[in-house]
Order: structure tokens, then sequence, then C-alpha cells
């Protein structure tokens, strides 16, 4: 197989790796954040019921310290009792909430790192078929002057016979403009000093008249 197919069929593996089903969402991520959310705000109301239950005992004891009544001591031990039960209760709930949260964790950083894995593949592969189209690219320039070189040199021939031809042409066309300004010049040197001599004896039949005051530049002569 050749270079730029090889080339076409890596953009091809590129693009189906580009979507690759279940890649680009995480099935059932929207309903798990929904669940671990109910499970936080049933934590919070864990966590605020475990501080009750602790500032109710500490309260009591207070209370019993300061007063010092022995009598209600049964009263305390049970209620102290049925708080501990609750708190370890609690306790239990809450280290099982852990669990779940950990596991939650861990499972969507294991998803996580598959995906980045996935855009770590997809991004090395593009960067390679681009270095390889940017390679291509550069070979076809340098092929394009290449061919630009051999045209030149293909025409070369043709176009030394036209520019001898065109070296004659203007030679020629030299030499004729030159025969022509010659002539043209020897005749309108004729021309002047005939005019020239017109106006002369003109300008004698005026010399003194009061006429030349109306009628300025008579005596001008052909420019040379």
């Amino acid at each position: 197989m050749s270079f730029l197919p090889r080339v076409q069929e890596d953009v091809e593996k590129v693009k189906q790796s580009l979507h690759a089903p279940g890649m680009r969402d995480i099935k059932g991520l929207e309903e798990r954040l929904t669940q671990l959310q109910a499970l936080l705000i049933q934590t919070e109301r864990i966590c605020e019921d475990q501080a009750n239950n602790s500032n109710t005992i500490r309260n009591q004891q207070e209370s019993f310290m300061v007063q010092g009544d022995i009598s209600v001591l049964s009263e305390l031990h049970e209620a102290h009792r049925g708080q501990l039960k609750n708190l370890h209760s609690n306790n239990r709930n809450l280290l099982e909430f852990y669990n779940k949260f950990a596991a939650a964790k861990g499972e969507l950083s294991q998803n996580l790192l598959i995906r980045l894995n996935w855009v770590t593949h997809c991004q090395k592969a593009i960067w390679n078929c681009d270095g390889r189209l940017t390679m291509i690219s550069e070979n076809l320039v340098r092929v394009k002057r290449r061919f630009a070189i051999l045209e030149q040199i293909n025409v070369a021939p043709q176009l030394y016979c036209k520019c001898l031809g065109e070296v004659s042409r203007r030679s020629t066309y030299a030499k004729q403009y030159k025969d022509w300004g010659l002539k043209l010049k020897d005749k309108t040197e004729g021309q002047r000093k005939k005019e020239t001599m017109t106006r002369g004896g003109f300008h004698e039949n005026l010399r003194g008249h009061f006429l030349t005051t109306l009628f300025r530049g008579l005596d001008s002569v052909p420019t040379a």
C-alpha cells in the first residue's frame, strides 16, 4: 500500500474513534448523581441529628452536675441509653454512606480515566495524521516547484527562438524609426527655414509702422 492511501486509512480510523459509542457520554451518570445528591441530603440530616443528640447528652450532664439530684439518674440512664443507640445507629449509617460515596467516587474516577486515555489516544492519532499530512503538503510543494522548473526547461527552446525574433524585430523597428526621424527632422528643418524667411519678409514690410502695436508677436520666429 502506498503512502497516501495509508494516511487516508489512518484518518478514517481516527474519525471512527472520535465517534466511539459510550465514550462521549457516561451512561446513567445523571441518575447516579441524583441518587448521590439525595444520599448527601440524608447524610446532612443524620449529621444534624448526631449533633443534636450529642448536645442533649452534654446539656443533661451539665444540668445534673449543677443540680446534683441523684433521683434522676435512672431516667437519665434510660435517656442516654436511647440517645447512644441512636448515635451508634446513625454512625453505622454514616459509615455505610461513606462507603457508598467512596465507591461512587472510585467508579466515576475509573470512568473518567478510561475517557481521558481515550482522549489522549485520539489526540495522539490526530497529531500523527496531521504530521503526515503536513509532510505530504510540503512534498507536494517541492514537486510543484520541480514541475515548474521542468515546464520552463520544456518551453525554453521555443521561448529562445521567440526572443531571437523579438530582438531582430526591435532592431529593425529601431532602424526604421531612426531613419523616419532623420527624414522628419530634415523636412521640418526645411519647413522651419521657409517659415522663418516668410515671417522675416512680412516683418520687414511692417518695420516702423504704427500697426505693429496692434499686432504684437508678429516678429516672432518658429521654435527650433
